[in-house]
């Protein structure tokens, strides 16, 4: 009984946590969850900056989409890591160029994280709707066990070159962790292999684990797939975005 009392206890103290708490120079802190879903609209002026935020986690990409229902681009600075009312941009690159786009009154930025914090965007005028969308993609499978090799294929289905990051990490065999930088072009695609040059590579027989791909362009840049092959079969292996809106 006492067991049973303090776990209930446990869970109750647990849903009573408060909320994520701020510095406040911002008046209205809204949050969002980065799977696509909209938030808003939300409408700032005098006595009421509006403060929307959302958590990262490092190794994994992000894009963030700020929509006006005015006319006009806009009233919006996303800030650094773990900045409560920014004032001045983080420095995030925009993507509103790379398909699908879309005209002024849109701003969406790519992040690639690399910190476990918090990012806030400043709305300090006008009413928008904000969305914020994880972009990278999960293999939960690869091996080089029993002769085989793993191939992943990267997709580029946009109209600029998009970048990023092949992550690798062993599971079993080791716990090395591995990483490539991807270039990929515009309407196109490269393969990428566990035979391929890697930073903390070569990467060993007789291993296996999950990967990740990060990378800069908006939801539904890259499409990817990936298998294993030993020379006589090939097994497919899931490779997708598993937070995009519609995925």
């Amino acid at each position: 009984m006492k067991l049973l009392l303090s776990t209930a206890f446990l869970a109750f103290a647990f849903l009573l946590q408060p909320a994520r708490t701020f510095a406040q120079t911002c008046e209205n802190y809204v949050p969002a969850i980065a799977d696509g879903r909209i938030v808003g609209p939300v409408t700032a002026g005098a006595g009421n900056v509006a403060a929307l935020y959302f958590f990262v986690a490092p190794g994994r990409s992000y894009t963030v989409e700020i929509a006006s229902t005015g006319s006009s681009s806009p009233s919006a600075v996303t800030g650094g890591y773990g900045v409560d009312c920014p004032t001045t941009s983080g420095g995030w690159p925009s993507n509103i160029a790379t398909m699908p786009r879309s005209d002024g009154r849109v701003i969406r930025l790519a992040i690639e994280a690399t910190s476990n914090t918090y990012i806030v965007t400043r709305i300090p005028t006008g009413t928008v709707t904000y969305s914020v969308t994880e972009t990278t993609l999960y293999n939960p499978s690869w091996s080089t066990t029993g002769g085989f090799f793993t191939q992943w294929g990267l997709q580029n289905t946009t109209n600029t070159t998009v970048t990023g990051t092949l992550t690798v990490q062993e599971a079993f065999g080791g716990s090395a962790t591995y990483t490539r930088d991807v270039s990929l072009p515009a309407n196109s695609g490269v393969f990428v292999t566990t035979q391929d040059t890697f930073v903390g590579g070569p990467i060993p027989a007789g291993r296996g684990g999950s990967a990740r791909f990060s990378h800069n362009g908006p939801a539904g840049a890259v499409n990817a797939d990936g298998f294993l092959l030993n020379g006589t079969q090939i097994v497919p292996i899931g490779f997708r975005a598993v937070r995009e809106a519609g995925r």
